[in-house]
């Protein structure tokens, strides 16, 4: 856990894109990005934007991606990837080629993500003092 709120729970991604890869999930469930009620929604993006700021300073990266998403989990949510790259968060209409291949994400390990946790936990909590 990154963090937590009554309405909300930030935590790393169990396939990480990049390192540091989270996910903000709100507790109460809504199928999708255009059903969360607009105070949920802004609370969402609130602490997306404290998360990135932690995310930049602990991975080096000038820019973080927020993607709301409820595509493959049907539980709107959001998830915030450390930019290493242009390509790290992109569309398969920007792929060229007949038949694009999508290999799926290795899994980090449980000592991979409490490390992501901690580490930004600590940021966050340095950031409020």
């Amino acid at each position: 856990m990154v963090a937590q709120s009554r309405a909300l729970l930030a935590v790393a991604d169990p396939a990480p894109i990049r390192p540091g890869h989270l996910q903000v999930l709100p507790r109460a469930h809504h199928d999708s990005f255009d059903t969360l009620p607009p105070a949920l929604a802004a609370q969402i993006v609130k602490l997306g934007q404290r998360l990135a700021q932690a995310q930049k300073a602990e991975f080096g990266v000038a820019r973080v991606a927020f993607v709301f998403t409820g595509c493959d989990v049907a539980h709107a949510h959001a998830h915030l990837v450390p930019m290493h790259a242009g390509t790290d968060i992109t569309s398969a209409r920007y792929i060229a080629g007949e038949t694009p291949r999508f290999a799926q994400l290795p899994l980090a390990s449980a000592a991979a993500l409490r490390g992501t946790a901690q580490a930004l936990r600590a940021r966050l909590e340095g950031a409020m003092a």
